[in-house]
């Protein structure tokens, strides 16, 4: 009788802990990744960590916490993501997951983020390099859309050729697109950038073109086949150069543009001829 008693108990320690491993996996994070927006900034700029992954069942987690400092290592970042503890039970269903948190950086440098489950389980490491403003420059790829902010009142289409063992140094960052703005009439304008050079690091010029139809009222012959929509390709576009355009990398999301001509007049400290700014905006980059 011993015998079986001890039997009995030891399947049923042999069945406790199979259920208890599968409990702690079916509650553990896999596939877990991390990135933050912008990729590259300077200190002081404002970071989103996005982890993402896949969890074992349908309770996933929605929050996280970044601790205020870090404790023993002041070059580790901890980011507690918060387990969903519940009575009722989870379906069996593998769910994806999304997190978010902010960080702000304070010194250039890898910066290693550690995240784990506020019981204590690591979901994975990874690095938070902050850059500095030349860095930011050099490594951020401007090609893609910007729009103004906080309202998308005019656009910018970049291709930025960030780096080509084909080109010459001094070429390298070269980019060309199109910015659309609006007159104050509300009347849409068109302005192409090209013949770009990189003054430094973190700020590149091009030259700044409209172009236009001098006269939309007056009949103009059709570049194709005829064609009754307003959007058929016109003969008798114009191009006229307007200044350039100056554009200043905040970080690989964020960008300050302006529009500037040199005037006549020469500045009184430099005695060089005075830029004259149109306007200047700030810009991020449309994500999709």
């Amino acid at each position: 009788m011993r015998q079986i008693k001890l039997f009995s108990f030891s399947i049923f320690s042999a069945l406790w802990m199979l259920f208890a491993a599968q409990s702690t996996a079916a509650e553990f994070a896999f596939d877990a990744k991390l990135t933050a927006s912008p990729q590259f900034a300077r200190p002081g700029v404002e970071r989103t960590l996005r982890i993402d992954g896949l969890w074992p069942n349908g309770c996933a987690p929605n929050t996280a916490t970044v601790l205020a400092s870090p404790t023993a290592d002041p070059t580790m970042l901890n980011v507690i993501v918060n387990v969903i503890f519940t009575v009722a039970p989870c379906t069996q269903a593998v769910t994806p997951f999304a997190i978010e948190v902010k960080y702000t950086p304070a010194k250039v440098g890898k910066l290693a983020v550690n995240v784990a489950t506020n019981d204590g389980r690591t979901i994975g490491n990874w690095s938070l390099v902050t850059s500095s403003a030349d860095g930011v420059g050099l490594q951020s790829d401007l090609s893609g859309m910007w729009f103004e902010q906080p309202n998308a009142a005019s656009i910018m289409a970049l291709t930025h050729n960030l780096s080509s063992p084909d080109l010459l140094p001094a070429n390298r960052g070269a980019l060309v697109g199109t910015w659309n703005l609006f007159d104050n009439g509300g009347g849409a304008r068109w302005f192409v950038i090209h013949s770009s050079r990189r003054v430094s690091p973190s700020v590149i010029e091009a030259v700044l073109d409209e172009l236009f139809v001098p006269n939309l009222n007056a009949p103009l012959p059709r570049s194709g086949p005829d064609c009754p929509i307003r959007a058929c390709p016109l003969a008798g576009f114009v191009s006229t150069n307007v200044g350039t355009v100056r554009i200043e990398i905040r970080s690989s999301d964020q960008i300050v543009a302006s529009a500037r001509k040199v005037s006549d007049q020469l500045d009184p400290v430099t005695g060089q001829p005075a830029v004259r700014v149109f306007f200047e905006t700030t810009m991020a980059r449309f994500k999709f």
